[in-house]
């Protein structure tokens, strides 16, 4: 009789010390939950504000070229007009137009490709610095999770977050900490 009792008591101890690790285990306080309006920090972030005006600086300047590619076939075609289609000059000229617009076409795409993944690729970069500095502030005070106030989609705004108390909402401590690394940057 006494080997069952003891069979029958190694397992309950065995859950009472795994109960007690459990408990010695740190959890996560409740209740703590931060906001932050990812967009009006994009908005708001200078680095971000600088990479947007280069950006359209750039697209700027790919469209005066493809502009003025453009220019010279529209020229190209009108003085095409004035030759005699069944001379030697017509035939050289409607080459020249079609390899000119190909060639504003061919810009066109390679340009719209380029710049496009260049503006991926920096957005990806400053989500990420965006995404450290939350988690920094989020630990400092302590919470366990951040939410987006909005969500941008194609058809508008969408509030994810329909109320908040304004002393969880992070936006201007990440915001202010990442244009204060920025001019330590640029510096």
């Amino acid at each position: 009789m006494r080997t069952r009792c003891a069979s029958y008591l190694l397992p309950i101890g065995f859950v009472c010390v795994l109960g007690a690790g459990a408990a010695l285990r740190e959890s996560p306080p409740a209740g703590t939950i931060g906001v932050a309006d990812v967009g009006k920090i994009f908005d708001s972030y200078g680095k971000w504000r600088d990479m947007q005006k280069l950006m359209g600086d750039r697209r700027e300047i790919r469209g005066k070229e493809i502009e003025t590619l453009a220019s010279e076939v529209d020229k190209l075609r009108a003085d095409l007009e004035k030759l005699d289609p069944t001379s030697k000059e017509y035939v050289q000229a409607q080459g020249l137009v079609i390899q000119k617009q190909a060639l504003a076409e061919t810009m066109t795409g390679q340009y719209d490709l380029e710049l496009g993944r260049s503006e991926e690729a920096q957005y990806k970069g400053v989500a990420a610095e965006i995404g450290v500095v939350v988690g920094a502030v989020a630990k400092e005070r302590g919470l366990t999770i951040v939410l987006q106030r909005a969500l941008d989609a194609p058809e508008g705004s969408w509030e994810s977050v329909l109320y908040a108390d304004p002393r969880c909402d992070l936006t201007d401590e990440v915001t202010g900490r990442l244009n204060k690394q920025y001019e330590t940057e640029k510096k």
